[in-house]
């Protein structure tokens, strides 16, 4: 492949060509990738990411120009990907095209496919590769993609661990809010429940009304938090885009919305077990005279 800086509307973008059928994750959103056609002609056509697309209002069949080292250069745009490669800021042209463009017959970087899938014998695969290209007197840069997966993931899991720990603050914050507001009720309802207690109330039956109080407050509080938690998810997924200028898939599966409402109902139960016990132990001539 071949990887050059480019600016394109004032701002920098990379370029990139490939053969027809590169070793290149390629999912397409519009249009299409070029054709071996194309790409041994050295057709003026490029396939667009889609961040960049979208921050530029570049669609399927529009003209860009690039403004390349060796000085501008049109293409028709005839697709758009979705890849995040360089940031979500790069065009796909075909390896001959770029080329042509740059006045160069040399590439700047190889892509390599191994059948093995043992991590031993990639590691062993890209070591002997770097000694024979610096002994050639390249200058050589890496990257192996199960590592680059495993470095992904663990820098996901911690920022999915903070955000867990941030989210386990909230519902520790609100648990404490509802153990107080339910305390409260019982010691302003004592003689209430004293008087209760008198006309042959039983003890499941003033657990009853609390904990139906209880969880109406923890239900109030499911339906305000759903469409806060969507709105805020939402402002962060734009955030990374306007800022950092990558695209995150937005997901929110209705299923988790059973699991937050299971997860809420349970830990108020659990939680009013505390005010309740209070509230089922008054007796009634103390509870009428409670002041």
């Amino acid at each position: 492949m071949l990887t050059n800086a480019v600016k394109f509307q004032g701002d920098g973008a990379t370029v990139t060509g490939f053969m027809q059928q590169p070793l290149f994750e390629q999912e397409m959103t519009e249009g299409r990738w070029y054709s071996a056609a194309e790409a041994t002609s050295g057709a003026h056509v490029a396939v667009i990411a889609k961040n960049l697309a979208r921050t530029s209002g570049a669609g399927v069949g529009d003209t860009v120009t690039l403004q390349t080292a060796t000085g501008p250069a049109t293409f028709k745009v005839i697709g758009i990907t979705s890849s995040q490669w360089n940031n979500g800021v790069n065009f796909y042209l075909p390896l001959q095209t770029l080329k042509t463009v740059l006045n160069t017959d040399t590439v700047n970087g190889y892509f390599v496919a191994m059948t093995n899938a043992d991590h031993a014998a990639i590691d062993r695969t890209t070591t002997q590769l770097e000694d024979r290209l610096t002994a050639n007197g390249y200058a050589v840069g890496t990257m192996v993609k199960y590592s680059s997966q495993e470095q992904n993931v663990k820098a996901n899991q911690r920022i999915s661990s903070a955000i867990s720990v941030l989210g386990l603050l909230v519902v520790a914050i609100s648990m404490v809010g509802l153990i107080n507001a339910i305390t409260m009720s019982v010691l302003e309802r004592t003689r209430e429940i004293g008087v209760l207690r008198c006309i042959v109330a039983r003890a499941r039956d003033i657990r009853r009304i609390f904990a139906a109080e209880g969880i109406a407050v923890s239900l109030g509080g499911w339906l305000l938090g759903i469409p806060i938690g969507y709105a805020l998810a939402r402002m962060f997924i734009w955030l990374l885009l306007k800022i950092v200028k990558l695209e995150f898939a937005f997901t929110f599966p209705p299923m988790n919305l059973l699991i937050a409402l299971g997860g809420t109902i349970v830990l108020a139960l659990v939680i009013m077990r505390i005010p309740l016990r209070r509230a089922v132990h008054f007796k009634p001539g103390e509870a009428i005279r409670y002041a």
